[in-house]
Formats: structure tokens, C-alpha cells, sequence
């Protein structure tokens, strides 16, 4: 499944803009992601679901390394 975020609606959007077409008007205002699985959900669904995990494990991620929750 591919994301496209239009970059000044979404100005906090995760993704990639695309360099092969830096110099594209039309390409180079969004940021484009891809979602890989074998989940049978609606896209918009997954997209939900993928983004807010993600999420979490950063919070994972910032307990381990700031606070010592690698020693745990």
C-alpha cells in the first residue's frame, strides 16, 4: 500500500519526498510512504493502525535509551 501526504497540509507528515523528481512541482510537495503486510484491512485502516505503532514504539525506544529501561 503507498501514502501520499500533501507536505503543507501535513507539515509534520512522515515519509520520503521522492528525489528523482526534486525539480517536479507536482511530485515534490508530498512525502510518500509504502506499508508492507499481510493484513486484509481497508487501507485507510491499515495506514491508522501502522502509524499509531509506530508511534508507540518510539515511546519504547525513548524509555530504553533515556531512562535506563535497557537494564530492566
Amino acid at each position: 500500500m503507498g501514502i501520499r501526504q500533501k507536505i503543507d497540509e501535513c507539515p509534520d507528515a512522515k515519509g520520503k519526498t521522492l528525489s528523482l523528481f526534486a525539480d517536479d512541482p507536482v511530485f515534490a510537495c508530498y512525502c510518500y510512504s509504502v506499508l508492507v503486510t499481510d493484513m486484509n484491512l481497508p487501507a485507510a485502516e491499515l495506514w491508522c493502525l501502522y502509524r499509531d505503532r509506530a508511534d508507540c514504539e518510539n515511546r519504547i525506544k525513548e524509555l530504553k535509551y533515556n531512562f535506563g529501561g535497557e537494564r530492566l
